[in-house]
């Protein structure tokens, strides 16, 4: 059974005012001076064009007019260090050399770019962070090994329908990177591609690398590696329904509930998800308007909606090929705009529970 959104939106909505700050054209000429002048909650609408870099400790939206259209220049890279309990989100921008420090993010359809000083491409470290839509790429690094194109300690990290390439050298000389690399963190993707690098010097270059404090569950997955070396490195977690060049048993392949948006969030026009898993299988879809990571003994893996405004949204069962669909359609009008909503499901009666990567983002 599905709820319907259009009243919880409206709450949403008004229990949140928002500021709006127009960059480029007509409004302030960089990100950082309308940084300056906003604060947590605000939004940041970015005209096309080119724009310097910025660090900033603000909970902000930060949302490309027209996505893929908006670029941070190379610099010293773009920063978000985030106190706890601030969340940040950017759409439709192209960047290098991202840091995320606390709190939570969400990227959705970002473009991010390693550097040739050694700086990878996406870094983060005592946060949540959330990938929709996007492509994270290494770049070769002077002097040494590069760094993986996505690194993350002490963290959680989501990331759906992404594209993840860890270096590759030209020819065969150069020293190959990992797409992903992590220390202490839960690492969940879903429906992405993930590329290790190719080189020389060096006989491994993994599409996923994760320590032993680490656990990895992909879902829906292609990974691979040009190298001999399995594309996973990790002792925790799960497969399901993946992909892997070369073929190996990194870790057990099994059941997973796997989820991505097969439509965005678009003001006054339906909002659709599809969720894998087994075939036949009931599945409760919970629905909140911030991310939070909460750990419980209960989930088999961490959810990552705000408890506070968390809801059962619907019921869903999947079919004879294990999917299930499901659409809401979002309320037309202004105040939706620039508004976050957060899906993440649930399946299982025994524990403890899976759960699925979250989809949704910011209403655009």
């Amino acid at each position: 059974m599905l709820r319907p959104l259009s009243s919880l939106l409206i709450l949403a909505s008004i229990a949140s005012p928002q500021t709006t700050h127009l960059v480029g054209p007509g409004g302030f000429a960089d990100l950082n001076l309308a940084l300056a002048a906003a604060t947590d909650g605000d939004i940041l609408l970015v005209q096309p064009g080119s724009y310097p870099t910025f660090l900033t400790t603000l909970g902000v939206t930060i949302r490309a007019l027209v996505p893929g259209t908006v670029t941070l220049l190379p610099g010293l890279g773009t920063i978000f260090n985030l106190q706890p309990g601030k969340s940040a989100h950017v759409l439709g921008v192209n960047t290098s050399a991202l840091f995320v420090t606390g709190g939570s993010i969400s990227l959705d359809q970002c473009t991010i770019a390693g550097t040739p000083t050694g700086f990878g491409g996406l870094f983060a470290q005592d946060c949540t962070l959330h990938l929709q839509s996007c492509t994270v790429r290494g770049l070769p690094a002077f002097g040494g090994p590069p760094p993986g194109a996505l690194r993350a300690f002490n963290s959680v990290v989501a990331g759906v329908d992404c594209t993840i390439e860890g270096v590759t050298a030209l020819g065969t000389w150069g020293y190959p990177g990992a797409a992903v690399e992590v220390q202490n963190t839960e690492l969940r993707l879903a429906s992405s591609i993930v590329r290790g690098g190719n080189g020389l010097f060096s006989p491994v270059a993994y599409a996923v690398s994760a320590d032993a404090a680490s656990s990895v569950w992909l879902s829906d997955c292609t990974l691979s590696t040009t190298l001999t070396s399995c594309p996973v490195d990790a002792t925790s977690g799960r497969l399901a329904r993946c992909t892997l060049t070369p073929n190996c048993s990194a870790l057990p392949s099994g059941e997973g509930l796997g989820a991505r948006r097969t439509s965005p969030l678009q003001n006054g026009a339906p909002f659709s998800v599809e969720f894998r898993d087994e075939p036949n299988r009931a599945v409760v879809v919970w629905a909140a308007f911030e991310l939070q990571t909460t750990s419980s003994p209960l989930l088999e893996q961490s959810a990552l909606l705000a408890q506070a405004s968390a809801f059962p949204l619907a019921t869903v069962v999947t079919d004879a090929l294990g999917i299930a669909g499901a659409s809401w359609p979002i309320p037309a009008g202004s105040m939706f705009v620039d508004r976050t909503l957060w899906l993440q499901a649930a399946a299982g009666i025994s524990l403890p529970v899976q759960t699925s990567v979250v989809v949704g983002g910011v209403v655009r």
